[in-house]
């Protein structure tokens, strides 16, 4: 089955469009519907920004198809070779040489050459695809908004390159208490600076705050600074803001994730807030000491997203109040979150829709359409010879150019046919084995033997049905083998193809077929060894008598 590399991928930046509107806006219908805790909404928001990506790799590697998926490929670009179907369409177009009468006069004779082998059309995929136009539409902007995002990141640590390291006994000493309260490993590195208005977190383990924090800022204010900004490292929050930032930029065609990022922030902001007072006791000192950075802060002083103190200045106010009146979130159950959380990720795996770079279902058309090409084929072969044999000699060598001709049409389609048996698609190598069956092609029994192993049942099935036009000796060891197949189909075909042979079989595995669960097959089985004559089965025959059928 042809799936190129473009198609793959927008197979899956479609599939991600598809399932990261659902999931983000599921979780934008319920913020809107009622009123959440910051815990809630932080949970419910980084579940919709990263399921996207879970659920789409995910339904993907593992060929989910729910209902309403759809592929991008056309069925042409499935079929098993474009040399098969143009050798059995000629095969099947070829003039035939048609026996005249005595008295028809030799004029009438058609002996015009039948065509020779059409050359295979040429790839479909000639010059640069729609697919692969959209994919690098995608990559190139993706591509330069993700370098914008990583020069502003560098202007950043570029502005703050000056900063040094805080040497206050004091606030170390409180920066280590919290840090306890907080179960980090260790303490982060304290560092100041004058190019920055706002208290940050940097990375996993370091806070930077302005020289300003250091002189106007009494010690309860650094206390609940230092605090709220070590809650952002415990939370990670500076590494979940830079990969919602990317995200937003590289998948720059799901707007969703611009509003899922700054939900996070709000979310984190708040959340930091209530850690801060649980470890401090008092909003109060927090709340002035945001009232007193909010006078630093100027429009968008860093340029882009970071975990810093007063960086929404839109929030500032609706903090403060909600510091001073003391109103914290009610502890609510987390692991209910989560597990809600997950079940939603698995119902979007099930039951979202996807878009696939291979075509399955067209596959099976194509299959189909491959049994009936190579069954006309099969048809008008067996005609033809049957003519030639009619004809007198004045159109011996018309039959002999066509018999040749015909030959090489034959032995392009067997070969093909066979490295079909190797498809990725279990359909297509279904209808391999059921064509290479009907052409009786003797070249086909080595790869039909291996196919007795095909890890998909129908396909097993299929090779022993196709065996069984060949009767050859060197299959007998492998339909027998699938006597003992835990599917009742292949069971069965290994049966019907093993009783065209007159003899040479070994009973041993039909007459474990007089015990199976299925009455068909203990009476196929039962006849199969009648046929044989082997005294071996008169006891097991005889204990048929009692048979509940």
């Amino acid at each position: 089955m042809i799936e190129t590399p473009s198609s793959a991928v927008l197979a899956w930046l479609l599939t991600y469009w598809i399932h990261s509107t659902a999931l983000l806006g599921l979780a934008w219908a319920l913020t809107r519907a009622r009123t959440w805790s910051p815990a809630a909404l932080d949970l419910l928001w980084k579940t919709a920004l990263v399921g996207g990506l879970v659920t789409t790799t995910v339904q993907l590697g593992l060929e989910v198809r729910p209902a309403g998926s759809v592929s991008l490929e056309r069925a042409a670009a499935v079929a098993p070779s474009p040399a098969v179907v143009t050798s059995i369409a000629d095969d099947a177009r070829a003039p035939r040489v048609v026996p005249r009468s005595d008295a028809a006069p030799s004029s009438s004779i058609d002996s015009r050459t039948p065509p020779a082998f059409a050359t295979p059309p040429a790839p479909l995929i000639s010059r640069p695809s729609m697919h692969t136009a959209i994919v690098l539409t995608w990559s190139l902007v993706g591509l330069v908004l993700a370098l914008a995002y990583a020069a502003r990141r560098l202007i950043l640590v570029g502005r703050i390159g000056d900063r040094r390291a805080v040497h206050d006994g004091r606030l170390l000493t409180e920066l280590e208490l919290l840090t306890r309260a907080a179960r980090l490993r260790r303490r982060p590195r304290l560092t100041s600076t004058e190019r920055i208005s706002t208290p940050i977190a940097l990375g996993l383990a370091e806070i930077c705050v302005p020289e300003s924090a250091l002189t106007d800022l009494d010690l309860e204010q650094q206390r609940s600074m230092l605090a709220h900004e070590l809650a952002h490292l415990a939370r990670r929050d500076p590494l979940w803001l830079g990969f919602a930032s990317v995200m937003e930029r590289v998948l720059w065609f799901q707007p969703l994730n611009r509003v899922a990022r700054r939900q996070i922030a709000t979310s984190a902001e708040y959340l930091c807030d209530e850690w801060t007072v649980r470890r401090t006791g008092s909003g109060v000192a927090l709340a002035r000491c945001l009232a007193q950075v909010a006078e630093w802060v100027q429009t968008s002083p860093l340029g882009v997203p970071v975990a810093g103190m007063a960086e929404e200045r839109s929030l500032l106010v609706s903090r403060v109040e909600k510091l001073l009146a003391d109103r914290r979130s009610a502890p609510g159950s987390r692991r209910t979150l989560v597990i809600a959380a997950a079940a939603v990720v698995l119902a979007t795996i099930a039951m979202a829709p996807s878009v696939t770079g291979r075509a399955a279902r067209a596959s099976d058309a194509i299959a189909r359409g491959l049994e009936t090409e190579v069954s006309a084929a099969a048809r008008s072969r067996s005609v033809s010879v049957s003519s030639h044999s009619a004809t007198d000699a004045e159109s011996t060598n018309d039959g002999v150019r066509s018999t040749r001709s015909r030959t090489a049409r034959d032995s392009v389609v067997v070969l093909a046919l066979i490295g079909r048996l190797r498809d990725e698609n279990a359909e297509v190598r279904r209808a391999a084995a059921n064509a290479l069956g009907k052409l009786e092609d003797a070249r086909a029994v080595p790869a039909l033997i291996a196919a007795l192993g095909d890890r998909e049942s129908e396909v097993r099935a299929a090779a022993a049905e196709a065996l069984g036009h060949f009767e050859d000796p060197r299959a007998l060891n492998g339909l027998s083998a699938l006597l003992a197949d835990s599917d009742r189909d292949v069971r069965k075909q290994a049966l019907e193809a093993l009783s065209n042979y007159e003899s040479g079989v070994p009973v041993d595995g039909v007459l474990r077929l007089l015990q199976d669960s299925d009455a068909d097959l203990r009476h196929s089985a039962a006849h199969a060894l009648g046929k044989w004559k082997d005294r071996r089965a008169g006891p097991a025959l005889a204990a048929l008598v009692r048979d509940p059928s």
